[in-house]
């Protein structure tokens, strides 16, 4: 009855919802296809900066990895030249012990030789005065 107040019917009222529900459905596909739109726009804008950082940081790793293999070869002589000075260190040490040996050595070696040509000389003078005893016993 209010339809009819109003000069509606049911079906114009059923025809108006349909034909709001339709455009209803419109609009939101034109919506939605305007969001992927943008979206796609977004996602390619994003892996060509994906893109652009890569080949960015590849050239930068190369430009790094010259001064790094330079830095990695002094490292390198660095290690191999303070091995050199502690086998040389060492050896040092070995002569020095070596040089020390063969000079307390030589000291007792010289040592003997003195005492024995002290004992040489002692006895010499014992037996010149034991020849000079028998001498002055042979002339009395």
């Amino acid at each position: 009855m209010k339809e009819r107040l109003n000069g509606t019917t049911g079906g114009e009222d059923e025809d108006a919802r349909s034909l709001q529900r339709q455009m209803s459905r419109e609009e939101h596909h034109q919506e939605k296809t305007q969001l992927e739109k943008v979206f796609d726009g977004q996602r390619n804008d994003w892996y060509t900066l994906k893109e652009q950082l890569i080949v960015e940081a590849s050239a930068e790793e190369e430009e790094n990895s010259q001064p790094r293999d330079l830095l990695d070869k002094e490292t390198q002589k660095h290690l191999q030249l303070a091995a050199q000075k502690e086998q040389m260190d060492n050896n040092i040490e070995v002569e020095r012990a070596q040089w020390k040996f063969t000079r307390v050595s030589l000291e007792g070696a010289l040592k003997t030789a003195v005492a024995a040509q002290e004992d040489n000389e002692i006895t010499k003078e014992f037996f010149s005065k034991m020849e000079q005893a028998r001498d002055d016993e042979r002339s009395l």
